[in-house]
């Protein structure tokens, strides 16, 4: 994943480089203090800046990564597609690239 374009990640989920996972970016925000998921299946846009828009709020994915806890804990997110800056597209891929397993299904257990 080390130079694979964030696009192709599943709606919804990010990838962070220390474990190679994606993540359901509800469970981040709910990780995050101060950011409150909108739904279930909220969208993160990566920012040029290292920033991730996480639902509708900039933060910095560093601090993000500093208010998860236990085994999500990470250090930082995976640098995305280089064209993603441009128009901070979100991240949903097209249906023949990724297909959508039920959020559940995306973390191991001992994750």
């Amino acid at each position: 994943l080390d130079d694979a374009p964030l696009a192709k990640i599943l709606p919804g989920h990010i990838a962070w480089h220390s474990s190679h996972m994606a993540v359901p970016a509800a469970k981040l925000a709910a990780a995050a203090k101060g950011i409150q998921p909108t739904v279930a299946k909220t969208s993160m846009v990566l920012n040029i800046d290292g920033s991730v828009l996480l639902a509708g709020e900039r933060v910095k994915a560093d601090y993000l990564a500093e208010q998860m806890t236990g085994p999500l804990r990470v250090a930082s997110c995976v640098p995305g597609d280089r064209h993603l800056d441009r128009a901070q597209r979100e991240v949903h891929p097209s249906p023949a690239r990724a297909p959508v397993r039920p959020y559940w299904q995306e973390l191991p257990a001992d994750a």
